[in-house]
């Protein structure tokens, strides 16, 4: 039993150049969760949201910098409006730091 158990869990690990596709694929390529979930063989959609919101949050806290837009992101009006809210996100903690 204790074999399958271990053999379930690696299942469900992913590699970090996997996570970092699929977080940049949603956060910065505006993507849907689930077309990335399908096409990389994630089992749940739940588990990218988590990768998301947690690298939101190192964003937020200032533990990661925010990389610049690609030419298709800047010429997509919501998605310029949507880099605008991060970056005032981002300002906003980084003066509360500061203080």
């Amino acid at each position: 039993m204790n074999d399958y158990l271990q053999e379930l869990l690696k299942e469900h690990q992913y590699d970090k150049k996997l996570k970092e596709e699929a977080i940049f694929r949603i956060f910065f390529g505006g993507e849907d969760v689930r077309d990335v979930q399908e096409s990389l063989g994630i089992h749940d959609h739940c588990v990218i949201m988590n990768w998301v919101n947690t690298y939101r949050k190192r964003i937020e806290d200032g533990l990661i910098s925010i990389p610049p837009m690609s030419k298709k992101q800047q010429q997509d009006l919501v998605a310029l409006h949507q880099r605008i809210k991060e970056l005032e996100r981002s300002l906003k903690n980084a003066n509360l730091m500061i203080l």
